[in-house]
């Protein structure tokens, strides 16, 4: 799914939510997007744990957390860089691509950004305890 996102209207929007993440506020280029994120320091809080997560050509946001981390690292030769336990996702998605939400055990709600084709790849956790709302405009943009 590709769209363009205009950042001033990407950055008014996330600016509305700065009271739910307090620790920091930043925008990060994505390819044909932005990714803007307010955060709340829970996990990790080092600047290793700021998101967006880099991980070769995927670009990863996560909001939730995951409980099977340290196994899915350990399984599938991951080296984190800190201790978030979102930090895994673009990694995990390069080896298991769109089966990601099968092999995670937490509540989540994460978006994948392949830098090389643009495409973007969305989920939640199987019971949809962190909320995922997306949409687009009538000029194409699309919200997550």
């Amino acid at each position: 799914y590709q769209r363009r996102v205009r950042g001033a209207q990407c950055v008014e929007s996330a600016l509305k939510q700065v009271h739910r993440g307090p620790d920091d506020f930043y925008c990060h280029p994505v390819t044909n997007g932005l990714f803007c994120f307010v955060r709340l320091n829970v996990m990790d809080r080092s600047d290793s744990g700021r998101q967006p997560f880099i991980f070769g050509q995927y670009t990863a946001m996560t909001n939730g957390e995951i409980y099977n981390h340290k196994a899915l690292e350990e399984d599938h030769k991951i080296e984190p860089v800190g201790r978030s336990d979102c930090e895994l996702i673009p990694a995990l998605f390069e080896k298991v691509g769109t089966d990601l939400p099968k092999l995670l055990n937490g509540m989540f709600a994460t978006v994948v950004v392949d830098n090389k084709t643009g495409h973007v790849f969305i989920a939640r956790d199987h019971m949809g305890i962190i909320p995922l709302y997306w949409g687009s405009d009538s000029k194409g943009r699309m919200y997550v």
